[in-house]
């Protein structure tokens, strides 16, 4: 099956390209990789093929746009190891559409024996790691699944009108059963949580009333007729009749925004257990996500290396105890924010964990209607800019932010957090808001 997918045409390309790099399969590898989900599961492929034959790596984090200095310094500090960066685009502007670049491109560094092999994020980026990992090391099934998954999420409608080969790359991947095209639940934990959690703890879609209200959940199943003993079991094992009647209890308690969070199109590794929260990309994506906003893209990165056995429950738990954080600063932000009061032109101050603002800011952007798609949230000295999907790019977000001096990092591919914001330093992310058209002054 996976020999199939190595002699795709757009993969063979890149493999020639591969080859041109001049380490060794030998020499110790350092990845450098920002926190987004695509580029985990990307930075997964090479790591997993270079640990299969014994070649040393580490990986460092950095954020989506780090400065050219910033990746020197990181480098630099690794004087013996061969830098791959993968979906970064160091101190360059933001990208044009309709601007072609590389997948995979060589650029020479400041030692005469090294070279910096750059993986840009874009649509091909899962594929030009699994085209170097399998030049270099060579790879196995698991790494053309995590590459297919990871080519998948990069794409804005999920894999669906994808260019630059990755429709051809996920067709051949269903071709050869390496992974399975499915509809149905979404939420985290739809295999391996009672039914009951799954919506109690749900926040990717947060279901007023629902999410945090362990009440209001029971009562949701006894009126969808679930039976008790069928409420420990997860969503996926409930029979067909159970499902759809669920379905009609939740979906008049959405919006067009959200119901597709709940239900919708998937995609499933049919290697890994029903039960396994690696099983399906909707599981993988919102495990990276938790990881991005609390800044611990470790934890993700373990799992889809599989150190499953150590990481597994430490990934529920901190989901479960993340989701539950977001969730109370939600129900506090609209017991004190009627919609009305929520706007761009002045921040809402939370006292919530900073971890947090960027799901509570998504929530209230999701569920309300907000003039501009933008809202500023406060809470301890930090400030959360979160906008609507789809309003801006995050490389523009940052670029502008960056070029008032006020140092953020991304928390979501929708947010930023300006750590230590004084009052100052507010005024400064509210001119940031106005000129990115986030305030109604600027219409």
């Amino acid at each position: 099956m996976s020999e199939a997918v190595l002699e795709l045409p757009v993969l063979k390309e890149l493999m020639v390209v591969a080859q041109k790099t001049r380490f060794r399969e030998e020499d110790p590898i350092l990845v450098i990789t920002p926190p987004s989900t695509d580029c985990l599961l990307s930075t997964a492929v090479i790591c997993r093929a270079a640990f299969r034959t014994e070649c040393q790596f580490q990986v460092t984090f950095t954020d989506m746009i780090p400065s050219i200095e910033d990746i020197r310094t990181i480098v630099d500090s690794h004087p013996d190891a061969q830098p791959v960066l993968v979906g970064l685009r160091a101190g360059m502007p933001p990208m044009r559409k309709g601007v072609k670049h590389p997948a995979i491109s060589i650029v020479p560094s400041d030692s005469r024996s090294r070279e910096i092999v750059s993986i840009e994020s874009t649509d091909q980026m899962g594929m030009a790691c699994l085209a170097l990992s399998a030049q270099k090391y060579g790879v196995t099934t698991g790494e053309i699944e995590l590459a297919i998954l990871g080519s998948v999420l990069a794409t804005e409608t999920f894999g669906r009108g994808a260019g630059g080969g990755v429709q051809e790359f996920l067709a051949k991947g269903l071709e050869t059963g390496l992974i399975r095209d499915v509809k149905g639940f979404r939420i985290f934990g739809t295999g391996f949580m009672p039914v009951s959690e799954a919506l109690q703890y749900s926040i990717r879609p947060y279901i007023r009333g629902i999410s945090g209200n362990r009440e209001a959940c029971e009562r949701v199943l006894e009126s969808a007729d679930i039976l008790q003993s069928s409420r420990r079991e997860p969503i996926m094992k409930l029979s067909t009749e159970s499902k759809q009647k669920l379905t009609a209890q939740l979906v008049p308690l959405l919006n067009k925004h959200t119901t597709a969070q709940l239900l919708g199109q998937d995609y499933e590794l049919p290697r890994e257990k029903d039960d396994s929260m690696l099983r399906f990309a909707s599981q993988l994506e919102s495990i990276g996500l938790t990881s991005w906003a609390k800044q611990e893209m470790g934890l993700a990165l373990g799992l889809m290396l599989g150190d499953k056995a150590q990481l597994l429950r430490t990934a529920i738990d901190t989901s479960l105890a993340h989701a539950r954080a977001v969730t109370q600063g939600v129900e506090a932000a609209f017991s004190e924010y009627t919609p009305a009061k929520l706007t761009s032109q002045e921040a809402l101050e939370l006292s919530s964990s900073k971890e947090t603002l960027s799901d509570i800011g998504r929530i209230l952007l999701e569920n309300c209607t907000v003039p501009d798609g933008v809202l500023v949230l406060s809470s301890g000295g930090h400030v959360s800019v979160c906008w609507t999907e789809g309003r801006c790019a995050l490389e523009k977000v940052m670029h502008a932010f960056s070029a008032k001096g006020v140092t953020v990092s991304s928390s979501s591919p929708t947010s930023v957090v300006a750590y230590g914001a004084a009052e100052a330093g507010l005024k400064t992310v509210f001119e940031v808001v106005k000129g990115l058209g986030g305030t109604e002054a600027n219409k």
